[in-house]
């Protein structure tokens, strides 16, 4: 029984885009677990959390902590697809969580909202829009360069305010956009001299590269005179960082714009951060075809058919 369900659980990882190397992790994980499993006559139905705890720590033991993550990360995966196929009622490894190799001494870098202000307004003031809608989207949705990378045109749904592209784990996300974001977005591509597909571009009309962003980012904290080298990463930390606090001063109906033609406010992409919190919880990791016609539409603007219609068919 359990050799069947793990197949088709990797098969269905496959289908969704996600590399054989990862697959192959998860195909070593599941062996062990299915032993386990055969052994002690667990039932996918009637498996406990307490079940899947005591396994971990059997097969753990004093390795690595990657090892934990993996397996962690291995179990989380197969009941999860169990319980979206409705094998599991609940799903049982929620409770679960990933081991962490020491606790934090101290939280990350990351700028202070005047100094994100700063950074802002220089980069607006200063470089190409291309260049600024650049920093604007990694200051207001903490994406990585490689997330960044990939995007393109089709990529963006102004309407629906979203962006759907690949991200690390070869998933697709589905980034919420601030009402700001957007007409940033809209502009940058309404002005846009060139007939490139992908959404940033370098200063030769090709496809922007991670060092090209990074060059970006780092002039604009240059020139803000912020102190220290600003990265994207930096900026994935403000990011988390800011966004959990606002969400006390700031409802989910308010919304900070400025004008595209004046320097931009800090409160018109660090306010949103607050604004949009619960959105960005209902991103979904789109694991089937199936799943993703299930996915709860972001904004309120649009229905969820509408909504879902209008990505599938750009994807």
């Amino acid at each position: 029984m359990w050799r069947s369900l793990i197949d088709r659980f990797l098969d269905a990882e496959r289908n969704r885009g996600l590399k054989e190397r990862s697959v192959e992790d998860l195909s070593m994980q599941l062996g062990f677990f299915e032993g386990y499993a055969e052994e002690t006559g667990l039932e996918p139905r009637t498996v406990t959390a307490e079940q899947l705890r005591a396994w971990c720590v059997e097969r753990v033991g004093t390795k690595s902590y990657a090892t934990g993550k993996a397996v962690v990360w291995a179990l989380k995966g197969l009941f999860g697809w169990l319980t979206l196929g409705e094998t599991c009622a609940i799903d049982p490894s929620s409770p679960l969580r990933y081991p962490r190799y020491r606790p934090r001494q101290s939280l990350p870098t990351y700028l202070d909202v005047e100094t994100l202000q700063r950074v802002l307004s220089v980069s607006h003031r200063e470089d190409s829009f291309n260049d600024f809608a650049l920093l604007s989207l990694f200051a207001s949705t903490g994406l990585r360069p490689g997330d960044v990378v990939g995007l393109t045109r089709s990529n963006v749904y102004l309407e629906e305010q979203l962006i759907a592209g690949r991200v690390k784990g070869g998933w697709t996300k589905r980034t919420v956009l601030s009402d700001s974001m957007s007409a940033i977005l809209s502009h940058h591509l309404a002005v846009r001299p060139d007939e490139a597909e992908a959404l940033f571009v370098n200063t030769r009309g090709r496809a922007a590269s991670p060092a090209y962003m990074r060059k970006v980012i780092k002039r604009a904290g240059d020139r803000a005179e912020v102190g220290f080298t600003v990265t994207p990463q930096i900026l994935r930390h403000t990011f988390g960082k800011h966004y959990e606090p606002l969400q006390k001063r700031f409802s989910c109906k308010r919304w900070c714009n400025f004008p595209l033609d004046s320097p931009p406010t800090c409160a018109s992409l660090v306010a949103e951060f607050g604004a949009t919190k619960q959105q960005h919880r209902s991103h979904q990791k789109c694991r089937s075809s199936a799943e993703a016609n299930r996915v709860t539409t972001i904004t309120g603007s649009t229905s969820k058919e509408r909504s879902t219609a209008a990505i599938q068919a750009k994807l």
